[in-house]
């Protein structure tokens, strides 16, 4: 991870519109996907998160550089 930058997990339903709309924003260096929380399952995969037994939600890892764009500006960004 670059000098200076930080990096936070948001949990905003599905995952691949979310990351999409981040990589358009200044500031943002990188996203991953994944999944986060829910019960103790060995690597969840998409069927099994989506039947909503596994507890896990989709979520988008932000890599970004608070001096461009502040963590505010992130979870308040209008997901276009």
């Amino acid at each position: 991870m670059p000098e200076g930058h930080k990096k936070i997990a948001l949990a905003a339903g599905c995952f691949w519109g979310t990351e999409k709309s981040f990589w358009r924003m200044p500031g943002v260096y990188a996203t991953a996907v994944g999944y986060i929380g829910g019960d103790d399952t060995i690597k969840p995969t998409y069927r099994m998160v989506c039947s909503g037994k596994t507890g896990h939600a989709e979520a988008t890892l932000v890599i970004y550089n608070p001096s461009i764009v502040s963590l505010v500006d992130l979870l308040f960004y209008k997901y276009i």
